[in-house]
């Protein structure tokens, strides 16, 4: 196993820890998880932005795991 991919898979088991840490401990649990995405998102743009090389075919599928993942979370 590549060390970047047991690094990622760690950083992974963290964030949802602290995720479900933070929801479990939140008087109110929308307005949580809401800034807890625009965090994820300030975090993660810069790098995917930098290192993220996708195909054109990739993008229909991740704005459609994205819209997906939104209406799960609203719903």
């Amino acid at each position: 196993m590549p060390l970047s991919a047991l690094i990622l898979a760690l950083g992974s088991a963290v964030l949802h820890a602290a995720w479900n840490l933070l929801l479990g401990r939140a008087k109110d649990v929308q307005a949580a998880a809401a800034t807890t995405f625009v965090i994820s998102v300030a975090v993660a743009l810069p790098f995917a932005v930098v290192w993220w090389h996708a195909e054109p075919s990739v993008w229909p599928w991740a704005l459609a795991s994205s819209l997906l993942e939104v209406v799960y979370v609203i719903g």
